[in-house]
């Protein structure tokens, strides 16, 4: 096991075990997997005892690094074979391309790099990362995001990535079609190319902009509480009013005056005293939903949030839940570990792993209204909730539902989170996000629950 070191990347447990298993472990193993939600992870794996040391730079000629445009079509018209040729030239061409712009990223000379090293290896970290992601979308129109570089990690198999992948790149380096001098400004930045009318951008925007009114999606009922917001009027006022909602942590959490102090001299600390909570986190109508009282104290707060604003936001669409018995309607909830488990054994109680599990809420809610479209809770950190919708809208369109629940729950029960983010330094010491500013110091957690009823256009005008 081994202490992520700052500026190292930070990946998913999974892009982990994909990294691992590629550089020979074994027995990968996420002992505390409960807590991924809380931004940390412990990982165990056994190392197959290979000591994998990059290539001699002799060993393999750097020419193709080094080699231009205009050399590359050169050696085109020395090789036989024009199929194979030309594929290894357009594969030398982006190699050689990728590699000019590593070396104004990271100030190495172009001949001090090889194909065959990981990237990583000359210092790149999630940020460097995520800056030469945005520069290679810029050169070649891409879309690219900084995860490539982790399931490629070397210029030789990045390049192999991209002409099998990109066809419209692939045109671009090849030199059957184009003549020398356009292979040789094939890597020009795309911003350039537009100046001369090569690429409308303008009509594309356009034809994205009009959907078919089949495609169309209409919110119909919604439902939701926030900090200092009971509900979606008193949500709306307070942003019609500007209103901070931030506030100090309430007693009912957790005293944070006992753990307030400097992180990095003690890691059980936090300077961070600020927070969005809301109110009524513990309040539930059990016997409504037909759950016994002594049950409800083992559900999560989540959960009990999750079922009371689902069926809040369907009756603000006009559902009973008689009606959508046995009906196809989705549920899409993004969800995450919240610690209530700990919690409830600190106060001498069992553990129900139904009411504790996040994943099983939606499904819960699912059972209890015998809905029978897809449920599914969604853990993608902070986009969870526009990733559920995004789901959600894709099962509409997909005919696997005729009515969709999307929507997300938090809830901050314990000063973990707290804790580790502040030892990160991720979040805000003074209580504020400040986004795209030069006084930015990070960002304040929150809670809160927000539930939107989806259906296609058509179906929701009759």
């Amino acid at each position: 096991m081994a202490l992520r070191l700052r500026g190292s990347p930070g990946l998913s447990s999974e892009s982990w075990r994909g990294v691992l298993e590629r550089e020979g472990f074994g027995s990968i193993g996420f002992p505390a997997g409960q807590a991924a939600g809380l931004g940390q992870q412990v990982i165990a794996a056994a190392s197959d005892g290979v000591v994998r040391q990059a290539v001699v730079a002799q060993v393999r000629p750097k020419a193709t690094l080094q080699a231009t445009g205009r050399e590359a079509t050169r050696a085109e018209g020395q090789r036989s074979g024009a199929g194979a040729a030309e594929a290894g030239s357009v594969l030398d061409r982006v190699r050689a391309s990728l590699a000019q712009e590593v070396s104004r990223l990271i100030k190495v000379d172009v001949a001090d790099l090889d194909a065959e090293r990981a990237l990583n290896e000359y210092g790149f970290d999630s940020i460097s990362f995520t800056q030469l992601a945005r520069r290679l979308n810029e050169v070649y129109e891409l879309a690219l995001r900084p995860p490539v570089f982790y399931e490629h990690p070397t210029l030789a198999q990045l390049a192999q990535h991209l002409v099998e992948s990109y066809p419209t790149l692939r045109a671009r380096f090849s030199v059957a079609a184009a003549g020398p001098g356009e292979a040789a400004s094939a890597a020009r930045p795309a911003a350039a190319r537009r100046r001369r009318g090569r690429v409308r951008v303008r009509g594309a925007v356009e034809a994205r902009g009009s959907l078919p009114e089949r495609d169309k999606i209409a919110i119909i009922g919604m439902s939701g509480c926030f900090p200092m917001a009971r509900d979606i009027a008193a949500f709306w006022d307070n942003l019609v009013a500007e209103r901070d909602c931030i506030s100090e942590i309430p007693a009912e959490r957790w005293d944070w005056r006992a753990i307030y102090g400097d992180p990095r001299e003690d890691g059980n600390q936090t300077n961070v005293k600020w927070g969005g909570f809301i109110e009524g986190v513990d309040e539930f109508d059990p016997l409504f939903f037909g759950i016994s009282p002594r049950e409800a104290e083992l559900m999560d707060p989540q959960q009990r949030l999750l079922m009371t604003h689902v069926w809040k936001a369907l009756e603000d669409a006009g559902y009973s839940a008689h009606s959508l018995s046995g009906s196809r309607t989705a549920l899409f909830i993004g969800t995450a570990n919240s610690g209530y488990g700990g919690l409830v054994t600190q106060a001498g109680g069992t553990i129900s792993p139904v009411g504790i599990l996040p994943s099983l809420g939606p499904n819960w809610m699912s059972y209890v209204l015998n809905l029978h479209g897809p449920s599914e809770p969604v853990e993608t950190a902070c986009s969870s909730s526009l990733v559920a919708l995004h789901r959600a809208i894709s099962a509409l369109h997909a005919d696997q539902c005729d009515l969709a629940v999307a929507g997300g729950v938090n809830t901050i029960l314990t000063p973990d989170g707290h804790i580790g983010l502040s030892k990160a330094g991720m979040l805000s010491v003074t209580g504020r996000c400040q986004a795209f500013s030069k006084h930015a110091d990070g960002f304040v957690r929150a809670e809160g629950v927000g539930m939107l009823v989806l259906k296609k256009l058509r179906g929701a005008q009759r």
